[in-house]
């Protein structure tokens, strides 16, 4: 049930999970199987994802659709979480035979997205392309990191990724612990989380966009022995511990 618009990333996960399944030797079988009974779904799902949210003519995410992804609460136009969503979602359906998008196809769209989002001036991606959009920012940017969109090691997306740090930082988005969404709750938000959860997608602390700072700073710090990375990936391992040990457990999501 899409409580607010057409889902962004279920696609994705359904077939990230399979070709996690389909990689592992003792559930290889099981999962080819499920792929099989379920092809003629899988592929009907995966087309009409694609007539949704992808634009022909650029093979980006329309700026016409509203979707609801990971921050779902947020009205956004086209975000980058969305386009690395369907970056990803078309590479994993490659891999599981229900797509064939070629190696150069994706490696354009990549380099599309890469130039449409990245904010230089600021040092980090643009969370939308909505007017007066042009110097946002929003901490789900991270995804590109464990879908393979940036890899630590190319020395063109080691560049980003410290500069997006230096920004976090300057921001101060990852204290008291990493990480917000924003600095502030400028935003476009459903109207019912605004009433009733107003930092819900903005100012608030997310665990898994916490998680994931931690491993950008441990990777950094992987690549360039800085020890300015190790120390923030420490002191915000130490900060989410207490965190858990106060709290008798792992919490999605603190207020601000």
């Amino acid at each position: 049930m899409n409580i607010y618009h057409y889902p962004s990333d279920t696609m994705f996960s359904t077939l990230a999970l399979l070709s996690k399944l389909e990689g592992n030797l003792e559930t290889k079988q099981s999962a080819q199987s499920l792929q099989a009974d379920y092809s003629d779904g899988l592929q009907a799902a995966y087309q009409d994802y694609l007539a949704m949210v992808r634009d022909p003519k650029t093979g980006l995410v329309k700026g016409s659709v509203r979707l609801s992804s990971a921050r779902d609460s947020a009205e956004r136009q086209s975000s980058f979480y969305d386009n690395v969503i369907l970056w990803k979602t078309q590479q994993l359906a490659t891999q599981l035979g229900i797509d064939q998008a070629s190696g150069s196809s994706l490696e354009s769209l990549r380099s599309s997205i890469l130039k449409r989002y990245w904010e230089n001036d600021q040092g980090h991606f643009i969370d939308d392309v909505a007017p007066g959009n042009q110097h946002s920012y929003s901490s789900d940017w991270l995804i590109a990191l464990p879908v393979g969109f940036l890899q630590p090691s190319a020395p063109d997306d080691l560049a980003k990724l410290r500069r997006i740090s230096g920004y976090i930082d300057q921001q101060r988005l990852a204290e008291p612990v990493p990480i917000r969404y924003t600095a502030t709750d400028n935003m476009k938000e459903n109207v019912f989380v605004r009433l009733f959860a107003g930092n819900y997608g903005n100012t608030a602390t997310w665990s898994y966009w916490g998680n994931l700072y931690i491993e950008l700073e441990t990777a950094l710090y992987s690549q360039t022995h800085d020890p300015g990375y190790a120390h923030r990936a420490q002191e915000s391992l130490s900060k989410w511990t207490d965190v858990i040990v106060r709290d008798r457990g792992y919490p999605e999501t603190l207020d601000s």
